[in-house]
């Protein structure tokens, strides 16, 4: 997932970690959505105001792993004290 594929072009993978590393085709954002739910284990947030990206977090099964910054810039008043 992702639309910046030169910044996933330039990325250094430590070839020892990984053996294949996949790139999909972009897809249209219900596609993506679809994808990331059913087919994925973990998820990084990397937008965390990203209100899709929860949603995909909200969705995916019970035991993935997800990652976020919880260090919210400014304005964390504006979110319920449970959610931050």
């Amino acid at each position: 997932m992702g639309k910046e594929k030169d910044f996933l072009n330039d990325l250094t993978i430590n070839q020892k970690l990984f053996s294949k590393v996949y790139l999909p085709k972009s897809m249209p954002r219900a596609n993506d959505f679809a994808f990331a739910t059913t087919a994925c284990d973990s998820l990084l947030i990397t937008a965390q105001s990203s209100t899709y990206a929860w949603w995909i977090a909200y969705l995916m099964p019970d035991n993935a792993t997800i990652f976020y910054n919880s260090k919210f810039d400014k304005g964390n008043h504006l979110f319920l004290q449970s959610f931050v």
